[in-house]
């Protein structure tokens, strides 16, 4: 998370959180095949699923979208560039 959230709780979420979303992306993209397509789709569900989650624990936050599409974004794109 960015700034603002530091506090022990929201970094345990944020951990729980990233956990319970790129482990499930993961095992789905082993079991069904990880095309171009799959994963865009896929990385559009996981942000779907981390802004909902983030929403029900601090509710309407300015950014808070824009926060976890970027995150996902970058960390997509450091895989890319690690694994390319």
């Amino acid at each position: 998370m960015a700034a603002g959230y530091r506090r022990a709780l929201d970094l345990a979420l944020c951990a729980a959180v990233n956990l319970l979303t790129n482990l499930s992306l993961n095992l789905f993209l082993s079991v069904y095949g990880s095309g171009t397509g799959t994963v865009l789709l896929l990385e559009i569900v996981v942000v779907v699923a981390e802004y909902v989650l983030y929403f029900s624990a601090y509710g309407r936050r300015n950014g808070l979208l824009l926060l976890v599409a970027t995150s996902n974004m970058l960390s997509f794109l450091i895989g890319k560039l690690i694994y390319a």
